[in-house]
C-alpha cells in the first residue's frame, strides 16, 4: 500500500527470533520530547511528524538561534557536515547546530558539535532520495556525549536551513538502556499509555499497571475468535478439514493487515483452496484479517457474544468484523470521508448505533463481491492473486486525527487484567472443556514451531496486534520455561505511541525476559523504581 500506516500488526514468525537478549539496548520516551521554533515566529512541532528523537542520545535542554554546519543541500551526496572539526572553526559557542547525514558516523558529527560550544544538535537525512519518511538516527550504544539531539527529514533541515533568524527551544526526556527495562521506563513515563499486568504463576504473584483501563484489543481479539472456532468444531458445525477456495477466504478482505495475507498465502504454497484450519492459523499466526471475518459470517455474531459470555472474566467487547471497521477507516466509493460524521454520531463502539451500522455493512454491501471489488479499486489495493487495476483513487478523504480517534474508540477494546486471567486460565488448561482446548491449543502455541522457540519454551501461546496511526502495540501470552519449569502469563496494552512495534518497544523481547530470566523477574517484582508503575503487587487466592 501507499499509505503511511500499518493498520493491523501481521504477528509473524520472525517477530519471535533473537529478541530476547540481556544486552540488547533501546532508546525510548519516558517524558516530554519538545522542538519550538521561538524565532522569527513561534510554531510548535510535533514529535513523530515533522520531527523525531535519535536512539542513544542523552535527555536534556537547549535553547537559542540555529547555525546550519557546512551543508550540502545542493549536492547532497557530497555532504560531510560536520565530520571535521574544522566546519566549527567559526561556530558561535550556545548556538545549536543544524548538521546534515552523510559522510561519517552521527557521533562524530555530535561530538565535534558539542566540542564547539553547540548546545543541542539537529540532524536531518542526506537529501540523496526525496519524500522518505522521518529517519532513525542512532548514536550507538556507546555514546558519551551530553547534549540533546533531534532528528528531521531531509525536507524538514532543508526548511530550516533556509529560515533566516531561526532559533529553536528543545527539550528531551529519553531511557537508553535494555529493551526488557525501557518498557517498563516508557510505561513508568508515559503513564496515560500503558497498562500492564504480569503473573508468575509458581510462585503466586502479579502486578498490574492501569489494569481497568480499556484498550483498543487490535489483532488480540482473535483470541476469543479462535475460542469461537474450537466450540464450533466440537459441536461438530465446522469440520477443520473442509477446504475453501481461496476468494471465499479473502471474500471480505480490505488488505488493511500489515501484507498478514500475502505472508499467509506464501506459507501455505500459494493454494488455490485452504482448509478451515489453515484459515484459523493464519488468523492466529500471520494475523490474517481475512479469516476471523469468515469465521463471524459463519458463525454469526450471536456465538461469538456466547464465547465472550462463557469464558471471559472482566471487559471485553464482542468482537465486530475488522474489514467492515476498516472500510469506515479508509473511506468508501458511497461515503469517501465517513469518520468524521461516526465521531460526531456515535460515542465509542458501545453505541447500539454504530454496531448496527457495522453490521449492516457486513451483511449487506460486503456480500456482495462487485461492490467489493470497487471498493478494493477504490482503496488500490487488490488480493494477493490479482492485479491493481489502473485508475484506482488512493482511498478516502479521512483525516489523520480522525483515523487515530476512531481507531481508539470505535473498535473493540478490553484491558490488561481480562486479557491476564484468559492467558493464565489457557495456560493452566483449567478454563476450557478438554476437547476444545485440544483444538485451541496447536494453534494458540504456534510460536514453537520457530526455530529457537521450542528449546527455550515447552509451552508458548501468544497473540499480538497493532493499529498504525494510533499506535497501538498489544501482546498477550502465557508461556513456561523449558529449563526451569517456570510459568508466566503477560498482558501489555500501548496506545497513542510514536514508537512502533519493533522500533524502541518490544513487548516480545519483556514477555520473553519475564519466562526465563528469573532475575528480571525479581527486578520487576521488588524494584523502587517499578513500584511508581505498577499499582498492586499481592498474592493470588
Amino acid at each position: 500500500m501507499s499509505w503511511m500506516y500499518r493498520p493491523a500488526f501481521a504477528l509473524l514468525a520472525v517477530f519471535f527470533v533473537g529478541l530476547v537478549q540481556a544486552q540488547t539496548s533501546t532508546t525510548v520516551r519516558v517524558g516530554d520530547i519538545r522542538l519550538d521554533r521561538t524565532s522569527p515566529s513561534f510554531q510548535s512541532y510535533a514529535d513523530g511528524r515533522q520531527f523525531t528523537i535519535v536512539s542513544f542520545a542523552p535527555s536534556g535542554t537547549a535553547s537559542g538561534p540555529v547555525t546550519p554546519v557546512a551543508l550540502s543541500l545542493d549536492a547532497p551526496g557530497d555532504s560531510n557536515s560536520g565530520c571535521e572539526p574544522e566546519h566549527f572553526s567559526s561556530f558561535p559557542a550556545g548556538h545549536i547546530a543544524l548538521i546534515q547525514r552523510g559522510g561519517c558516523p552521527f557521533s562524530t558529527k555530535v561530538l565535534n558539535a558539542e566540542a564547539a560550544g553547540a548546545s543541542a544538535v539537529i540532524l536531518f537525512d542526506q537529501g540523496t532520495q526525496a519524500n522518505l519518511p522521518l529517519p532513525a538516527f542512532t548514536l550507538g550504544e556507546g555514546f558519551t556525549g551530553t547534549i540533546p539531539v533531534l532528528a528531521l527529514t531531509f525536507e524538514w533541515g532543508q526548511f530550516f536551513a533556509n529560515t533566516s533568524g531561526l532559533a529553536v527551544d528543545i527539550e528531551t526526556n529519553l531511557f537508553s538502556g535494555p529493551q526488557t527495562v525501557a518498557l517498563l521506563r516508557y510505561c513508568e513515563g508515559n503513564p496515560e499509555h500503558c497498562a500492564l499486568s504480569v503473573r508468575h504463576v509458581n510462585a503466586g504473584w502479579e502486578r498490574h499497571f492501569n489494569p481497568e483501563r480499556l484498550h483498543s484489543t487490535a489483532s488480540t481479539y482473535k483470541t476469543l475468535m479462535l475460542l469461537a472456532y474450537a466450540e464450533a468444531v466440537v459441536a461438530k458445525q465446522l469440520d477443520p478439514n473442509f477446504t475453501v477456495d481461496k476468494e471465499e477466504w479473502a471474500r471480505f478482505s480490505m488488505r488493511s493487515d500489515g501484507g498478514a495475507l500475502v505472508a499467509a498465502w506464501d506459507r501455505l504454497g500459494n493454494p488455490d483452496q485452504v482448509s478451515i484450519e489453515q484459515m484459523m492459523s493464519v488468523m492466529m499466526r500471520e494475523s490474517d484479517n481475512a479469516a476471523p471475518d469468515w469465521l463471524l459470517n459463519e458463525l454469526g455474531e450471536a456465538a461469538v457474544a456466547e464465547v465472550v459470555d462463557q469464558y471471559i472474566d472482566g471487559h471485553h467487547d464482542v468482537p465486530i468484523s475488522i474489514n467492515a471497521f476498516f472500510q469506515f477507516f479508509q473511506g468508501m466509493t458511497t461515503e469517501p470521508g465517513p469518520a468524521a460524521r461516526i465521531i460526531g454520531k456515535y460515542d465509542s463502539l458501545l453505541d447500539e448505533g454504530w454496531r448496527d451500522e457495522l453490521n449492516a455493512l457486513f451483511q449487506g454491501q460486503m456480500q456482495d463481491d462487485t461492490w467489493m471489488q470497487d471498493q478494493r479499486n477504490f482503496i488500490c489495493t487488490a488480493l494477493p492473486w490479482d492485479s491493481v487495476p489502473p485508475g484506482c483513487s488512493f482511498g478516502g478523504q479521512n483525516s489523520f486525527e480522525d483515523r487515530r480517534t476512531i481507531l481508539g474508540r470505535y473498535f473493540s477494546r478490553t484491558n490488561s487484567r481480562t486479557m491476564l486471567e484468559l492467558m493464565t486460565a489457557l495456560l493452566q488448561r483449567d478454563l476450557l472443556d478438554p476437547d476444545v482446548q485440544a483444538v485451541v491449543e496447536p494453534l494458540m502455541e504456534w510460536p514453537l514451531e520457530v526455530e529457537g522457540i521450542s528449546d527455550r519454551f515447552s509451552r508458548f501461546g501468544a497473540k499480538g496486534g497493532s493499529f498504525g496511526p494510533q499506535n497501538v502495540c498489544n501482546m498477550t501470552a502465557y508461556l513456561e520455561d523449558a529449563a526451569s519449569g517456570d510459568q508466566v502469563a503477560v498482558a501489555l496494552f500501548i496506545h497513542e505511541s510514536v514508537h512502533s512495534c519493533g522500533a524502541g518497544l518490544f513487548p516480545s523481547a519483556f514477555v520473553q525476559a519475564f519466562a526465563e530470566d528469573a532475575d528480571f523477574r525479581e527486578l520487576v517484582r521488588n524494584e523502587p523504581m517499578f513500584d511508581r508503575v505498577f499499582s498492586d503487587r499481592f498474592q493470588m487466592p
